[in-house]
């Protein structure tokens, strides 16, 4: 297992995650990645509450590394409130 966010800092396409977790899972034969669904912004602009919340959640990358390594166990984590948050709806993932 393996516990990470979608990018840090200026850092945080979905290709350069895609490229992240090709890697890792290759490499270090890691089969479940638990998601953190927002990028951190390092350097002392946020604190690390601020860190949690600010910069926006990006589901829809989560779900997109589902689709594209669907051999890989993914763990959304991040904004998860509610248990509606849990359900996800096909129009979500497409």
């Amino acid at each position: 297992t393996f516990q990470c966010r979608i990018g840090v800092d200026d850092d945080d396409s979905y290709e350069q995650l895609y490229a992240f977790i090709e890697t890792v899972s290759s490499q270090a034969k890691v089969d479940h990645f638990i998601i953190h669904a927002r990028k951190a912004l390092l350097g002392g602009k946020f604190s690390p509450a601020d860190n949690r919340k600010i910069p926006p959640l990006k589901y829809h990358f989560v779900y997109q590394l589902s689709k594209d390594f669907p051999h890989i166990a993914f763990t959304l984590n991040g904004g998860v409130t509610t248990m509606e948050h849990t359900q996800i709806s096909q129009t979500e993932t497409e």
